[in-house]
């Protein structure tokens, strides 16, 4: 039996090696007559799990890989990919075993090919949907992962064998291999409920999880379950456990499921702790749930919250809904007004969740599975990908978005790891789209692209020139000392329009990326068409050359 602590902790101090040894706990209560009963639960901080049901994995002494520490790119600098890891394997164009493709050692050997789709797209950092033990029922079910039901142990179902550590070494070496492709990794993690089974109730059902006046459980999260987040234990559980993802695997950031559950005062504490281990450690969370929303004192911290004001008035911009007057304002960064700094804003068209960004254009005329995609949606929705690319704030694609991946107008696709699956084939059907999204991002991550990762810096004036057209824009921004000059255009009308841009900017202007343009005129934005352009003086020209 295990003996209290003052402190409220139990122990038992066992002589024999224990190192692979598989363990669980017996808990026993009383019910609510007074009976004894016994559950039996998996360790909450156990590093390893043969399933969701357990039991845990004793690792004595504890997993610790070496290795050089990797420096994530600033949260200005960030360009985040989400990604699941079987949709990224399902159908990957690599020699990959049927196992391999379920899980971290086959994402690990495909990194490694310079003909990575993730390689290729250029995104520099990448955010995993979650790899916590969660509640799959058996190593082929496909599932999202935001049920969780341990915050220490990498999922076994993507581990090439749940008896042992492979778990570990199969994470630690997939951190690796996309830090050696030179991108940050972010996980996606869910603090805020509780997947089946629900070890912690089982510990502890009031200490763990929320109840209201009844007793009943609280359900803000729509899982049937909220973790008690204002308790004393959940915060040492779910501090412990990010340090630990940091300290161990090197892991660069975390991205904060339904994070208005955590609370303002938990997501505070979490940064401060981990920022003195990893100092640019990136930070995002979705600032809502059913109860409600984050504060506006969010923006006294350094995470980035999703953006629902840049995914809806990007799309609006794109069906031509809007006007033009939306565009500037987001362009202006006046998108999120209680942010004091632009990378506060995690902005985004298509996420796991709801629908994919392709699919929200069926009202413009829907199609079937077999069907191409038509051409006025396929344009559509690059103009929104120009326009996202060059908005103030971090860009966050969602993998596959660039070769116009839908999910046949389903819309919660969490069990469907068919119609999830990247079809890679699209990217030659798609071809012309997938480079000029590849190009956004090299120009998002060059000087062209330094004011949308920079907007309050004092080194540019912004200019938004006359066009004659309801919705198109012409939108600039000039360096006060070098005088480069930058700018994009988009219109999203069937209608094409002219610009009055001056003669110092146009004259001897270079395209930097455009859709919908057979040659280029930057005194002229087609229909349904985008472009970035660029005029640096000849005197910086031959100096960089």
């Amino acid at each position: 039996p295990m003996l209290p602590e003052d402190d409220g902790s139990w122990f038992v101090t066992l002589q024999a090696s224990l190192k692979g040894v598989l363990y669980k706990f017996s808990i026993t209560q009383l019910d609510a007559q007074g009976n004894l009963f016994s559950k039996e639960i998996v360790d909450p901080y156990a590093r390893a799990m043969v399933g969701r049901n357990g039991p845990g994995l004793a690792l004595i002494p504890a997993f610790k890989p070496q290795g050089k520490a990797f420096n994530p790119p600033s949260i200005e600098d960030a360009v985040v990919v989400e990604a699941h890891i079987r949709d990224l394997l399902a159908n990957a164009p690599c020699t990959l075993s049927d196992g391999e493709r379920l899980g971290f050692k086959g994402l690990a050997k495909w990194l490694a090919s310079k003909d990575c789709y993730l390689r290729k797209l250029g995104a520099n950092v990448v955010e995993l949907q979650p790899i916590h033990e969660f509640d799959a029922r058996t190593k082929e079910q496909y599932h999202w992962g935001y049920m969780p039901v341990n915050f220490f142990s990498p999922a076994s179902v993507y581990s090439s064998c749940s008896k042992n550590d492979a778990s570990l070494t199969e994470f630690s070496q997939l951190v690796d291999a996309f830090h050696d492709a030179g991108m940050a990794v972010v996980l996606d993690v869910v603090y805020n409920h509780l997947g089946i089974p629900q070890h912690l109730i089982n510990l502890d059902r009031e200490i763990y999880c929320s109840t209201d006046s009844s007793g009943d459980l609280t359900n803000h999260s729509g899982c049937g379950n909220d973790l008690r987040c204002e308790s004393e234990p959940v915060k040492k559980l779910i501090i412990d456990s990010l340090v630990y993802w940091v300290e161990v695997f090197d892991v660069d950031g975390f991205r904060f499921d339904l994070g208005e559950l955590l609370g303002l005062e938990l997501l505070t504490e979490i940064e401060n702790e981990l920022k003195k281990i990893k100092p640019g450690i990136l930070l995002f969370a979705e600032p809502w749930s059913f109860r409600g929303r984050l504060p506006v004192e969010m923006n006294k911290t350094g995470y980035s919250l999703w953006s629902d004001a840049s995914r809806e008035g990007w799309l609006k911009y794109a069906k031509n809904q809007s006007g033009k007057d939306l565009a500037i304002n987001l362009l202006n960064d006046d998108s999120e007004n209680q942010h004091h700094r632009s990378y506060q804003s995690l902005n985004y068209l298509e996420s796991h969740d709801d629908y994919a960004l392709v699919d929200r254009f069926r009202d413009m005329g829907d199609w079937g599975e077999g069907d191409s995609l038509p051409e006025e949606v396929v344009r559509r929705v690059m103009v929104a990908l120009g326009m996202l690319m060059a908005a103030p704030g971090v860009p966050m694609l969602s993998a596959g978005q660039d070769f116009l991946r839908h999910k046949q107008g389903i819309r919660n696709t969490y069990l469907n790891g068919d119609i999830n699956a990247l079809n890679y084939k699209n990217l030659q059907v798609f071809e012309k789209e997938a480079l000029f999204v590849r190009k956004l991002i090299e120009i998002r991550l060059s000087g062209a692209g330094h004011r949308a990762r920079y907007p309050h810096s004092d080194e540019w004036t912004l200019h938004s020139f006359p066009v004659f057209s309801e919705s198109a824009i012409c939108y600039g921004w000039e360096h006060k000392k070098t005088e480069e000059k930058f700018w994009i255009s988009a219109n999203p009308s069937q209608e094409i329009a002219c610009i009055e841009l001056p003669e110092s900017w146009s004259s001897g202007a270079q395209q930097l990326a455009a859709y919908g343009f057979e040659s280029f005129d930057p005194n002229v934005v087609n229909p349904l068409s985008f472009y970035w352009a660029g005029n640096i003086p000849a005197s910086m020209d031959s100096k960089k050359s």
